[in-house]
């Protein structure tokens, strides 16, 4: 698989010249190590040193290369080129702090994690957690740095609303759905295409359900999804309960295409022969064991204050994962799924109707939902989405379509 930011800003031709033509030294001994020592590695660069000012990751090893102190790199290493591997957000102080400390050449490491190759194995996190980590990294650099472009960390395409489970706690309200149903190809292929052309671009799109493999036409979006150019890579969401066949599975290989398993236990009837189907075919795939989930399903209505849901909002993992569904763009799965089911209402310039909205105009809402929210309303009814928050036995199942009540009338 092949991680590549089709932006001109992150090309390796900008850097190129400067990595090749000196020794290296890398400032971070963080989450974008592994990804950047990889990258650096690919292009026949081989880091003299890690610096890092953390105490405890002194003296340690990161992939064979010793991590040492700011000070003592700097006597050892005088001349060399620090990149800095680093949140984007500690960029300018890093720099500003190796400059202090006599380096004159620094640069950060976008361009490096724009660019490299990997498989299943090639992460000591897995795929998952380091695709995460690298959408986060992008998604704050152009933030800060290149404000102007419209940086989509994550599109949920829901292709159906339909599920192999019926989960009682699905983040995604599966549960309270009476006639689920699968999404038009059409509409769904015209609307990611014209969401793709609103922005600059979309970091992952993500397939997702209910489970995806219920839709018999999954391949035939699966593959127009590989048509779109402004986009990282495809992820296509499962719980290991169907295992693809011909065109569905042959749907899954391809270089910025996978699969992510979310592996319940005994539920997850069919992870071990999904994962055999997957080898057999060369599609990259990445299993996730889940035991504990948030307590995220609620439809409520709750009075919070403004400091509480600009909290909550700023705590959610969730945050900007914008979800199509029915042709219509909304800002995260649980206000789509919600909205959906007719349990709160819609919000002015937190969902857009894709076929009768100007591109211009999208373009317009989703920068005001990125870069000037601070909660939304649809945040009222949710419970909060913390990653650190797991208090529920994932999966467990109900028999019957749950009941929830709608605030669409007694709530504005």
């Amino acid at each position: 698989m092949k991680q590549k930011i089709n932006l001109p800003q992150f090309d390796y031709v900008n850097v190129k010249v400067n990595l090749e033509s000196n020794s290296l030294i890398v400032y971070g001994a963080g989450m974008f190590i592994e990804p950047v020592i990889i990258s650096l590695k690919q292009k026949g660069l081989n880091p003299l040193a890690i610096i890092d000012s953390n105490n405890s990751k002194q003296d340690t090893l990161h992939m064979g290369i010793t991590v040492i102190s700011p000070h003592s790199a700097i006597e050892k290493f005088p001349n060399s080129l620090v990149v800095i591997a680093s949140a984007p957000h500690l960029i300018k102080e890093i720099s500003e702090y190796c400059k202090l400390l006599g380096w004159k050449d620094v640069i950060d490491a976008a361009c490096l994690l724009s660019d490299f190759d990997f498989d299943n194995s090639t992460f000591t996190n897995g795929v998952s957690q380091t695709n995460f980590n690298m959408d986060n990294y992008y998604f704050e650099y152009c933030r800060i740095y290149l404000p102007e472009l419209v940086i989509v960390k994550q599109l949920d395409v829901m292709i159906t609303e339909r599920c192999s489970l019926k989960c009682k706690d699905c983040s995604n309200l599966m549960q309270y759905y009476i006639a689920p149903t699968d999404a038009d190809k059409n509409i769904a292929n015209f609307s990611v295409e014209k969401f793709a052309t609103s922005v600059d671009y979309i970091l992952e799109l993500r397939v997702i359900g209910g489970e995806p493999f219920v839709n018999k036409e999954c391949f035939e979006i699966i593959d127009f999804l590989k048509s779109i150019s402004n986009k990282s890579r495809i992820c296509v969401y499962t719980n290991g309960t169907i295992i693809p066949k011909d065109a569905n599975l042959k749907s899954l290989v391809g270089d910025n295409i996978f699969l992510r398993i979310s592996d319940y236990g005994g539920v997850s009837r069919n992870v071990t022969g999904l994962v055999k189907a997957l080898d057999n075919a060369n599609a990259n795939y990445d299993v996730i064991r889940f035991d504990k989930w948030q307590d995220c399903a609620k439809i409520e209505y709750f009075e919070e204050s403004e400091a509480q849901l600009t909290a909550k909002f700023k705590e959610c993992c969730v945050q900007n994962y914008f979800t199509i569904l029915n042709a219509n763009l909304y800002n995260c799965p649980f206000a789509a799924n919600a909205i959906n089911i007719n349990a709160i209402p819609k919000f002015e310039d937190e969902y857009i109707e894709i076929p009768s909205t100007n591109v211009e105009d999208i373009r317009r809402i989703i920068r005001s939902m990125i870069y000037e929210k601070r909660y939304y309303g649809s945040c009222k009814y949710c419970a909060g989405r913390s990653l650190d928050d797991t208090p529920l036995v994932a999966a467990l199942q109900t028999k019957t379509t749950l009941p929830f009540k709608s605030y669409v009338i007694n709530r504005i």
